[in-house]
């Protein structure tokens, strides 16, 4: 008996330890592009293709929201759960254009476990994916015009974060969910 109430401790334990490991964040994220042909800009070549084949689901500029992307805990929230339409507005008045705005619910685990999304913008295209650590991370995997940029950048939550790149640029924000 006391064996048993050991092994339920130990095992009760470790779904919890399991269950903190993963927090729920709403994920936004405005991609727009700079310059359609960035030639003055040094981009590395050799960098293979990203994989589509590796994403569990597809976000592009006609999702619409609220739309849940199978078992993965990912669900597309609606247009009016946009908080960068300033930020959208403003990028436009300056003669930039956004490609895909749009936001996510999603479970984040440790990094580098999560699973990838694949992003379709039109020219801009690729993967991205959030991880947790000590800080948020955002991985992406993104192609313009046949040139390809792997990118990491670490976050804090409810920050708003530029990734830079010659071609296109992405703000991001990651804010935390209470649940």
């Amino acid at each position: 008996m006391r064996r048993a109430s050991l092994l339920f401790a130990l095992l009760s334990l470790m779904l919890s330890v399991q269950a903190a490991s993963a927090a729920n964040y709403k994920i936004e994220l405005l991609l727009f592009l700079r310059d359609a042909n960035p030639a003055s800009e040094y981009i590395p070549r050799g960098i293979a293709p990203p994989n589509r084949s590796q994403a569990i689901a597809t976000l592009t500029a006609s999702t619409g929201g609220p739309v849940s992307l199978g078992a993965k805990g990912i669900t597309v929230l609606p247009v009016s759960q946009l908080e960068l339409r300033p930020e959208a507005e403003a990028l436009r008045r300056q003669g930039l254009r956004p490609l895909l705005h749009t936001a996510w619910r999603q479970s984040v685990g440790p990094r580098k476990n999560n699973d990838w999304l694949w992003l379709d913008a039109g020219p801009v295209n690729g993967l991205i994916r959030i991880g947790l650590g000590r800080y948020l991370h955002v991985y992406s995997y993104l192609a313009l015009n046949g040139r390809y940029e792997e990118a990491h950048r670490r976050m804090r939550s409810g920050e708003l974060h530029y990734l830079d790149n010659p071609g296109y640029g992405i703000l991001v924000k990651i804010t935390p969910l209470g649940e």
